[in-house]
């Protein structure tokens, strides 16, 4: 009798220990995965426009590290509608400026769904392929969280929460990154390869492959005869210009204006993102195309995704893309002889050149 009434105690103690201690004990160790966001190729010249990989699962308690690799943000938006990349500036709306919610960091680095967090976009200075900026998120509860890259309209991923043993580990989920980097970039290598030996007056500005595009002009260089024109198209998730400096100086993309307290605003600069020069050129004068891409600028205009311009004087003229600079160049030679058909050559990365007339 005693006996039994000392087993019950020791049960119904047990049962209350365990009650009140079992949330003290985690379940697992907390643990760190990394995600790569976006990414190039060896030169820079072909971006990822992808979370490599775009769906990861963990447990409540663990933490993700994106390696933001250029242009590109981390944003989870917990309901909130996706905001625009450019928006008219609060304090001067007739200058457009880069959407301070997208560029710069928003929120903590504890993410529960509850409100909106963003990593910013690094903003990089310099030649050559971009540098990993690590951001990292730790996820307290279970559930499914979808964030975006608000540069790239088609760049998402997805952080699935669960309670059970996740598939894959950190370390087999960091060893995937470089099959799948690989794997994009090559989808544009072989886009572009097979463009380039194609005569055409038809030029693309950015080539478009599986979750990677390139900042190139393909082709990269075009001979044409004087009246021809070329017709310049854009289908990437990337803007991009078309301009001809005739020996004038590069042109700025962002305007910072400091701030009395605060990040700078990155104002859009007119210059770049208003068409100039008209639809002729003769090798003088400083000819835009403005800002160029696949997506509407405007609810219900069409996309400004073309531009086309007439050459009427012989000569070699170089171009490039004010938003991505000298990687981003290419050149046209304007023959005088009529009917000859254009001659493209394979894309390289130059810095913009002098242009040369050589006739009248």
């Amino acid at each position: 009798m005693h006996s039994s009434w000392l087993n019950r105690l020791f049960f119904s103690l047990t049962l209350v220990a365990s009650s009140v201690l079992a949330p003290l004990v985690p379940a697992h160790a907390a643990t760190t995965y990394t995600v790569q966001a976006g990414g190039s190729d060896e030169t820079g010249g072909i971006e990822v426009t992808a979370f490599m990989p775009d769906v990861v699962q963990i447990q409540p308690g663990d933490t993700v590290t994106w390696n933001i690799v250029g242009f590109h943000n981390v944003q989870f938006l917990a309901g909130q509608p996706r905001p625009a990349l450019v928006i008219p500036d609060p304090d001067n709306p007739s200058q457009l400026i880069l959407n301070p919610e997208i560029a710069f960091p928003v929120g903590g680095n504890v993410f529960d769904g509850s409100s909106m967090v963003n990593s910013g976009i690094p903003m990089e200075e310099g030649s050559g392929p971009p540098q990993p900026v690590p951001y990292s998120l730790t996820f307290p509860k279970a559930g499914t969280y979808a964030y975006i890259c608000a540069v790239h309209p088609e760049m998402a991923g997805v952080v699935l929460v669960r309670d059970e043993q996740p598939p894959m580990t950190p370390d087999q989920v960091a060893s995937a990154i470089p099959g799948l980097q690989k794997d994009y970039v090559g989808s544009v290598q072989a886009k572009e390869a097979a463009m380039s030996n194609i005569p055409t007056t038809t030029i693309m500005a950015g080539v478009k492959g599986t979750k990677a595009e390139s900042l190139h002009f393909t082709p990269n260089r075009v001979t044409i005869n004087v009246g021809d024109t070329l017709t310049w198209t854009v289908d990437t998730q990337d803007p991009h210009t078309v301009t001809f400096l005739s020996g004038g100086p590069p042109v700025e993309f962002f305007l910072p204006e400091p701030q009395a307290s605060g990040p700078p605003k990155l104002v859009l600069n007119p210059m770049a993102i208003r068409p100039a020069g008209g639809s002729t050129y003769n090798g003088t004068g400083y000819t835009n195309s403005g800002f160029l891409s696949a997506y509407p600028t405007a609810p219900g205009a069409p996309p400004p995704n073309t531009y086309s311009l007439t050459f009427t004087r012989p000569g070699t003229y170089s171009y490039y893309c004010i938003i991505h600079g000298p990687i981003m160049s290419g050149t046209v030679v304007v023959t005088g002889t009529a009917g000859a058909a254009a001659a493209p050559a394979a894309p390289s990365a130059q810095m913009p050149a002098a242009q040369m007339p050589t006739g009248k």
